[in-house]
């Protein structure tokens, strides 16, 4: 039995369609034992050829996708978040570099991180968005050879510098408007097959909603530690509730007379909870 092999239909009547063709011999012997003839047959296998390739190309997805999302789960800084999501771009891309970019507030972007670009590049592209902040449901920008894209002239210069041949930006999403992109760079043309940019854009929307939501911690953080500089003085106990109820902020004298030893007991227990501490007359 030979190992199944890949059959190029280009001269048949059905050019285009992949086929992998099994070839069994079975020989057939004369009275004394001689080989007389060989029996040669051919059986058609690209059936359960390409669904194996398919269940292999879809473990591959979901073991990228699992480990970006444990990642994010353990991370303890945006910065571990900004390692995930490139080590798993990498992976995913087969690419030799790799970079995050935020929009920033003059309306720029900044690489937050990266991995093989040098300073100098990064100075230069940083003074020009891949996508204005309003812009909605921005889709990919894939540059396979971008020597050969006239879009991308205004850089030819600096990509050639870095050696860049191809690269492809995934924009981070976040309430329907572009907050940064990720990017992947080649040295040389690379053709951008349509399963890897669809989990180029998977990993895009998993960081997004990552980074969206550290960052809204962070906000909340740097509020709540103005509320404390703000309130830290006046002798009454304060607290500050969500509209939904929650106490977002609480000073140390209303911790100590509700009955907790401090602001992050009350904070990290449920607002039903700390109610019942209190006899409603």
């Amino acid at each position: 039995v030979f190992p199944p092999t890949r059959y190029d239909p280009a001269d048949s009547d059905k050019p285009g369609r992949e086929r992998w063709i099994e070839a069994i011999l079975y020989p057939v012997f004369d009275a004394q034992g001689k080989i007389r003839e060989v029996v040669l047959v051919l059986e058609d296998v690209s059936a359960s050829k390409i669904a194996e390739r398919e269940m292999r190309r879809t473990a591959f997805q979901l073991e990228i996708l699992y480990g970006l999302t444990a990642a994010i789960g353990r991370s303890d800084c945006i910065e571990q978040i900004y390692d995930a999501a490139l080590d798993s771009l990498m992976k995913a891309m087969e690419a030799e570099r790799a970079a995050i970019l935020l929009s920033s507030g003059d309306g720029t972007s900044r690489f937050k991180a990266w991995r093989g670009l040098s300073s100098t590049y990064r100075e230069r592209i940083e003074k020009h968005p891949a996508w204005p902040q309003d812009e909605t449901f921005a889709r990919p920008m894939l540059a396979p050879d971008v020597g050969a894209e006239p879009g991308w002239g205004n850089f030819q210069a600096q990509l050639q510098e870095e050696n860049i041949g191809a690269l492809a930006l995934f924009p981070l999403i976040s309430h329907g408007q572009a907050m940064g992109c990720l990017a992947v760079y080649y040295s040389s043309p690379h053709a951008f097959e349509a399963e890897s940019v669809q989990l180029g854009q998977a990993i895009a929307q998993h960081v997004a909603v990552a980074l969206q939501r550290r960052i809204a911690e962070g906000q909340l953080k740097e509020s709540r530690d103005q509320l404390s500089v703000i309130l830290g003085g006046i002798a009454e106990g304060i607290t500050v509730q969500s509209p939904g109820g929650q106490v977002i902020f609480a000073n140390e004298i209303e911790a100590r007379l509700i009955g907790y030893g401090s602001v992050d007991d009350l904070m990290s227990t449920p607002t039903a909870q700390s109610m019942q501490n209190f006899r409603f007359f």
